[in-house]
């Protein structure tokens, strides 16, 4: 549900300012605003862009929140929270499931390259050993 219309007259009338007086201050036509309080139209990203700076709310704000019945207005998302409902969609949209096997593949290259440093060690010692007892023999001969 939109409260798009109700929320830009809410915020028009909170800076006492008439339909033509917004319409100026946002470049656009007075039959925009008045469009765009009933919903039989909505603005242009760029307009709906500057509505939000205008009147210091996010745009989710602006189209989701109901800016009529609360006790403040909500300011810039940077000073609210982002509902977890909203992050569940945003992580949804990724391959979690890709990215987990990404994951474990590094993690697994990582075991191996360590198990394989470890033989290399072992077969250096094996290899500094048997270069020591050749010393020996070479020294007795």
């Amino acid at each position: 549900m939109s409260f798009f219309g109700n929320n830009i007259k809410t915020l028009r009338q909170e800076k006492k300012l008439s339909q033509n007086k917004l319409a100026e201050i946002l470049e656009t036509t007075r039959t925009s605003i008045a469009n765009w309080e009933l919903e039989n139209s909505f603005p242009r990203i760029p307009d709906l862009i500057r509505i939000a700076a205008y009147f210091d709310v996010s745009i989710d704000s602006l189209l989701l929140d109901d800016l009529e019945n609360t006790d403040s207005l909500p300011l810039n998302t940077s000073e609210r929270s982002i509902p977890q409902s909203h992050v569940n969609k945003f992580l949804e949209a990724f391959d979690l499931k890709g990215a987990r096997k990404g994951i474990q593949s590094v993690v697994a290259t990582n075991n191996n390259l360590s198990q394989t440093v470890k033989n290399m060690s072992e077969t250096n010692l094996k290899l500094a050993s048997a270069v020591d007892r050749l010393m020996a023999f070479l020294e007795n001969k």
